[in-house]
């Protein structure tokens, strides 16, 4: 098991035509996320693709229903864990910073 904090193992960068973490950024706690974003990117091979799937509330905005009482909830549990989430909105950002182009983000 890899710690998302924590560097790859040297031998492993470049290795992969693909690289995928479904929500697994938000485990960063308070390690910046863009350095993960930038050690993910790290480990793909020239050419290759990196796809990060994140949780997203853009567009919730209805304060009665049932996903705005989830982001409540998960707003109140990353704040406790002083942990950091929805910055699914950052990442094009973080993927251009780690080098890549042609970044695409699909909500």
């Amino acid at each position: 098991m890899q710690d998302i904090t924590k560097p790859w193992s040297a031998e492993l960068n470049g290795q992969f035509d693909l690289v995928h973490s479904r929500n697994g950024l938000a485990g960063c706690g308070s390690f910046p996320i863009s350095e993960a974003v930038k050690n993910l990117v790290g480990l793909v091979k020239p050419g290759g693709w990196i796809q990060l799937v994140e949780m997203s509330f853009e567009g919730v905005e209805d304060t009665s229903g049932p996903m705005y009482e989830f982001k409540s909830l998960l707003d109140a549990f990353f704040t406790a864990a002083k942990a950091q989430w929805n910055f699914a909105s950052h990442l094009d950002g973080w993927l251009v910073e780690a080098g890549l182009a042609d970044v695409e983000v699909k909500i």
